[in-house]
């Protein structure tokens, strides 16, 4: 479950949680089945960030870095829009790039 003070610094927006990042960059955000449905990430630093089971379903990760976030899958990862223009690891990309793929046939 996710870390109750991390998602309510995450919902008062972008700028304030990069801001928390920028200020505690020992603690690693715990987003564990937070439901972040049609929230606006764009640009955030979710960099190391714990995403497993969270519900990204057309979250905006335009910009967001999430490079090292922590139990992402390529299934979450093409369910939020503007995915590629993230930041994040090129094998998490080639995996989501091949879902849909697949899902395209």
């Amino acid at each position: 479950m996710a870390n109750e003070e991390h998602l309510k610094i995450l919902k008062q927006g972008t700028e304030d949680w990069n801001q928390w990042r920028k200020k505690n960059p020992e603690i690693t955000p715990d987003l564990t089945e937070a439901t972040l449905h049609k929230a606006d990430l764009s640009e955030a630093d979710l960099t190391g960030a714990s995403l497993a089971g969270a519900n990204l379903y057309k979250v905006d990760l335009s910009g967001a870095d999430l490079n090292a976030a922590e139990d992402l899958t390529a299934k979450q990862l093409i369910a939020t829009i503007k995915w590629q223009e993230a930041i994040l690891d090129s094998s998490l990309r080639v995996e989501a790039e091949k879902l849909i793929g697949q899902k395209n046939r």
